[in-house]
């Protein structure tokens, strides 16, 4: 019974043995440890990846330099190069122009430069266009330019072949009027500088250039009236020029054409119809001495100034509707004195009936 009992407790110990080896499992928490400890080894792993992916940037700023680098070199070729030796080629390749050249009806062309003043000159081109090699400038008013080909149009620009003396080239037609007639050509450069003070407008060059005794005579038509009386065309001396701008006061300066109405007007209102009512100083003709414009009027200018020169600035007809029948005629009358030439008679002129 003893050892039994004994046995018993034997077997009871074993058993609470065991039990106190099972109630151990509770120190598996290291389990959980172990596996936390490998999540950590795992995450490194993971991290691998940004850095590849980072290296994507690398390729792109790459790239911009690439693309940059091709660009600029192709935006900084400059066509200039290029177009030079074109125009210099073109230039070399213009054939040179005869001095004796007349026109197919057998006529010697004649021209005057217009539009210029003061120091502008006219240039004159080895070939038609201003990229051509310049042989010489022309003042202003030059005459006597002699037509020797036929003209050509470069860039919109029309440009006359001519020759001016021993040299022959082109220049641009605008700047040209037809010539008829010849002159003293100190005249009619006069000429010229006074249709530039008259458009204008510029009174105190205009009284420098009128006679300093005759003074200057104003006829609205071709038929110069002189004398002293009612009907004798109105004359001002350089003194009275130079303040018939501010002058109100209404002269009367003959009778308009047909009506037989009185010309009653200031100065300037005379002068804006009756001696700068068209652009002057871009005619289509210059007549030197010789009459360009004609109506039914008598002119007499050459009766009334014998010894003096006649410069016509002549404008054709503008409005189709007329037939060329408003045309519009201005001349200079210039006497000299000693070496220099002085506005003796300004005549308007236009179609009269």
């Amino acid at each position: 019974m003893y050892v039994h009992t004994n046995m018993r407790f034997l077997v009871l110990g074993l058993l609470l043995g065991l039990l106190a080896g099972c109630a151990g499992a509770p120190s598996a928490p290291a389990i959980p440890q172990q596996a936390a400890t490998s999540a950590p080894t795992a995450v490194p792993t993971e991290t691998l990846v940004p850095p590849t992916a980072t290296s994507a940037p690398t390729s792109a700023p790459t790239a911009v330099p690439t693309a940059t680098s091709t660009a600029a070199p192709t935006a900084t070729v400059k066509p200039e190069p290029t177009a030079t030796p074109t125009l210099e080629a073109a230039a070399t390749t213009c054939a040179p122009l005869p001095l004796d050249w007349t026109a197919p009806s057998g006529e010697v062309e004649l021209y005057a430069v217009i539009g210029l003043a003061g120091e502008e000159r006219l240039e004159m081109y080895a070939c038609p266009g201003s990229d051509s090699r310049a042989l010489q400038a022309l003042e202003p008013h030059s005459v006597e330019l002699r037509r020797v080909g036929e003209d050509r149009e470069v860039e919109g620009l029309l440009w006359t072949p001519a020759a001016y003396g021993d040299v022959a080239g082109w220049v641009q037609n605008r700047y040209l009027a037809r010539q008829y007639g010849e002159a003293d050509v100190e005249a009619v450069r006069r000429a010229g500088e006074i249709v530039y003070a008259l458009r204008e407008q510029d009174w105190d060059a205009l009284a420098h250039a009128v006679h300093p005794e005759k003074g200057v005579r104003f006829s609205p038509y071709s038929y110069v009236r002189v004398g002293t009386g009612e009907g004798a065309d109105l004359v001002f001396g350089a003194d009275e020029l130079a303040g018939l701008a501010a002058d109100q006061t209404v002269y009367r300066w003959g009778v308009f054409d047909g009506s037989g109405e009185p010309i009653d007007r200031t100065f300037v209102d005379y002068y804006a119809r009756f001696v700068y009512d068209a652009d002057f100083f871009w005619p289509a003709v210059v007549g030197l001495n010789e009459v360009v414009g004609a109506g039914n009027t008598i002119n007499n200018v050459a009766e009334i100034y014998p010894q003096a020169q006649v410069i016509e600035y002549h404008l054709s007809g503008a409005d189709p509707r007329y037939g060329g029948m408003d045309w519009r005629s201005l001349r200079l009358v210039l006497e000299q004195v000693g070496d220099t030439w002085y506005l003796v008679g300004i005549v308007h002129d236009e179609w009269t009936i």
